[in-house]
């Protein structure tokens, strides 16, 4: 595929209030600049049961294993800039109406979900024939 003019953006579903908890905390590591070492432990630790991100004091445990300190990582948790992130994110999980992970869409309007497409590989192997195709 060629990646010539393809912007992608990552939002977290939202549509439950916890959820919007943890993507407010994913926003926060983005604001911290340290969402690539952040990304992948976060959401292991999310599907762990027996880690729970699900408070503050939880949050700043998890950041300060990053390097961060709990004034830092609350600046950023309770940001304008996070918290504009999160509402942004709302809106989008809105207007696309997600419901499954993963969700892409290409170009605003065609989305593909592991309904439309079998699993991640074709629907990257969709997206790639949109974009060919909208690129025309």
């Amino acid at each position: 595929m060629n990646s010539a003019g393809v912007q992608v953006t990552q939002v977290p579903a939202i549509w439950s209030e916890r959820m919007g908890f943890h993507a407010r905390a994913y926003y926060t590591a983005e604001t911290l600049g340290v969402l690539n070492r952040a990304h992948d432990r976060l959401y292991d630790a999310m599907q762990d049961r027996d880690q729970s991100l699900d408070d503050e004091q939880s949050l700043i445990r998890f950041f300060s294993e990053l390097g961060m300190s709990a004034s830092n990582f609350l600046a950023a948790f309770n940001s304008e800039i996070t918290l504009s992130k999160v509402s942004l994110a709302e809106f989008a999980n809105q207007n696309y109406q997600i419901q499954a992970t993963p969700t892409l869409y290409v170009d605003g309007r065609y989305g593909i979900t592991a309904t439309t497409a079998a699993e991640f590989q074709e629907i990257l192997t969709v997206a790639g024939y949109l974009n060919s195709v909208i690129s025309l």
